[in-house]
């Protein structure tokens, strides 16, 4: 019998790989899901996914986004093509993506119950940061360091135990999310310490007087009246009978009214009661506030502000006006120089929330440093989170720098005065 064939069947062999994909993605980003793309390759059926140069999954659509978030970090990927018949590409180059690590925004609302405290506790609340699952706190007294910062449960509210005469109490606080990333610090909260009992003055004397049996005997009608110096206070009463004659900033007071002959009562009263300037000369009162009440702190925070810190800054803008390439070359740099500028705004904000402004109302040079504190501290604001969430914006953030540059100079011209009268 003759031999029987089957129907023919056609077979095509196929050992050609598909093609190399070609990846790309948006680096850095500040999601933890981020997605890489590539165009779809000829005769490709799947895609085989390495992430960190692990196979994790398989897909059909030329992009990949993980389902699982990743942590911040850089996180590479490469893409293998494959057809129908099993035939794989080479890997693709690796494309790195950096996931910026960014915690939960400032806290909003920092409020303090009382102002100046006069107990020993003082409440402080804030509102709530999203995505914060606990949160942590820093307090300073006066131009003392930051505090170690103290870790809290999700809580909206910390109660400090501070006692002073006369001494601002700051407070600031940031969250932290589930990553124990740590967001950015809220602005300062501020609280003056008026919670330490005066002693009454001591050793009251008159000078050049005799003393019998405790009463001071002297032919001088308009005599000196001497007493000790009381630990925080301002201001001293001198009361004579029952009725007060005067007020002195220190221990002492020479008489310029006569006493009539006879025996008199004396009193000093204490006081710690911040001192205001006399607006009718409110420049010379505003510098010599400063100069006395905060002596090397107050001064060499404005003079380091002005002088170094806020010139250092100026600078760079400058050479930003000349050369718009080099800030694009430069974005990560900047973004740390103005981190630094939200470190020197917080501290203008520190003086410019102890200072009692209202006082010198009426003096337009005092009050153009306070706008130009004002401004500064907005402006700086702006472009750090500019900085922060329009990363990829540059001709946006090149023009913020330019008006951030205008401020800045308005606020060193106010500076510079107030330098010119405190340092000459």
């Amino acid at each position: 019998m003759a031999q029987v064939f089957s129907p023919p069947v056609k077979i095509n062999i196929d050992v050609t790989p598909p093609a190399v994909p070609q990846v790309t993605a948006q680096s850095p980003v500040t999601t933890s899901t981020p997605t890489w793309n590539w165009d779809e390759v000829t005769g490709a059926v799947r895609y085989r996914v390495l992430l960190n140069d692990i196979e994790t999954s398989s897909v059909t659509a030329p992009s990949y986004t993980p389902n699982t978030p990743l942590i911040p970090g850089t996180h590479t990927l490469q893409v293998i093509a494959v057809d129908m018949v099993g035939n794989a590409s080479a890997p693709s180059a690796a494309v790195s993506v950096e996931i910026l690590a960014v915690g939960p925004p400032a806290p909003a609302n920092l409020q303090v119950d009382k102002d100046p405290a006069t107990t020993e506790t003082q409440v402080w609340t804030w509102s709530t940061a999203s995505d914060a699952v606990a949160y942590e706190i820093q307090v300073r007294m006066g131009n003392t360091a930051w505090s170690t910062p103290v870790l809290l449960a999700d809580v909206l509210t910390y109660t400090t135990y501070a006692v002073g005469s006369g001494i601002t109490l700051f407070l600031r606080v940031r969250g932290i999310d589930n990553t124990g990333t740590r967001g950015l610090w809220s602005d300062y909260g501020s609280v003056i310490l008026d919670n330490v009992p005066l002693q009454a003055p001591e050793a009251i004397s008159i000078q050049n007087a005799a003393v019998v049996e405790n009463i001071y005997w002297t032919n001088d009608t308009t005599p000196k009246i001497m007493w000790g110096a009381v630990s925080g206070a301002t201001q001293y009463t001198v009361e004579i009978d029952g009725q007060v004659i005067g007020t002195t900033e220190v221990p002492g007071y020479e008489l310029t009214s006569p006493l009539a002959e006879g025996e008199h009562t004396i009193r000093i009263g204490v006081d710690n009661t911040p001192l205001e300037p006399d607006n009718s000369a409110c420049w010379k009162g505003f510098l010599k506030y400063v100069s006395d009440k905060y002596d090397v702190f107050g001064i060499n925070l404005i003079k380091n502000i002005v002088n170094t810190q806020l010139n250092a800054v100026l600078g760079e803008l400058r050479s930003l006006e000349s050369a718009e390439k080099d800030f694009i070359n430069r974005l990560a740099t900047n973004a740390v120089q103005l981190s630094g500028l939200n470190e020197l705004l917080q501290s203008v904000n520190m003086l410019y929330s102890s200072i009692p402004w209202a006082a010198f109302a009426e003096c337009p040079d005092v009050m153009a440093i306070k706008q130009g504190m004002e401004q500064q501290k907005q402006s700086i604001s702006d472009e750090i989170s500019a900085i922060r969430n329009q990363v990829t914006q540059l001709n946006q953030m090149f023009d913020g720098q330019k008006q951030l540059q205008n401020e800045l100079s308005g606020a060193k011209s106010a500076f510079n005065k107030f330098l010119g009268g405190l340092f000459k």
